[in-house]
């Protein structure tokens, strides 16, 4: 009987043991590992090869990795009771990959933003500016304020608020070079809140996991 036992189990590997253990290591925020303690499990049965598509799948979620996600969820949903879950982890991939754009666009409209305004301000980007000064206690105070509620909260505030502040600084550098007309101020003015909703964009994902969690 002792010998049936481990030929079943080398045969169907140790499900109480190799899916919990994955299941534990998913829910820690650890798709690498919960894919690797499953990853010579040999299902016996449809329902272990359920568990083990499942978490691989939402492994793979995790990671970005959505062709290989896709390909678990094809096998997934084709066995019963998984369409409900194939069809929820497909809308979050959806939602992930959305965020994941929206940042990199954030990110790069931010960087032209800057740029833009760097090489506008040349050389008054080395000076002292009165506009940045009035905006550092407001923003300090809010990020301590956020802080207090969530330290995750503020840190990504406090990110935003760098962010824009760089912004800022490199405005006050231009007009103070420059001495633009109303066009032109208008102009550099443009740049600095498409460069702050650049940088809105980029940090709205450490946003939004410090509010709803």
């Amino acid at each position: 009987m002792p010998l049936f036992i481990l030929i079943c189990l080398a045969i169907g590997g140790a499900p109480d043991t190799s899916l919990k253990s994955a299941d534990e290591a998913l829910e820690a925020g650890d798709p690498q590992r919960a894919l690797s303690l499953i990853e010579k499990f040999r299902p016996a049965d449809d329902q272990n090869l359920g568990r083990k598509l499942r978490i691989e799948a939402d492994a793979y979620v995790a990671q970005g990795d959505h062709v290989r996600a896709e390909e678990r969820f094809a096998r997934l949903e084709k066995l019963e009771g998984w369409a409900a879950h194939v069809r929820q982890q497909r809308a979050h991939a959806k939602n992930g990959a959305i965020k994941r754009q929206v940042t990199e666009v954030g990110s790069i409209v931010f960087a032209l933003a800057l740029a833009w305004l760097s090489l506008m301000g040349s050389r008054e980007l080395l000076r002292l500016h009165r506009a940045p000064l009035f905006f550092v206690p407001a923003a300090i105070g809010a990020v301590l304020v956020m802080s207090r509620g969530s330290a995750q909260l503020g840190i990504a505030l406090g990110v935003f608020a760098l962010l824009v502040l760089t912004l800022i600084h490199a405005t006050a550098a231009a007009m103070r070079r420059l001495s633009p007309g109303p066009r032109f101020k208008i102009l550099l003015l443009t740049g600095l809140i498409l460069g702050s909703l650049g940088a809105l964009a980029a940090v709205a994902g450490r946003l939004e996991t410090a509010v709803l969690g």
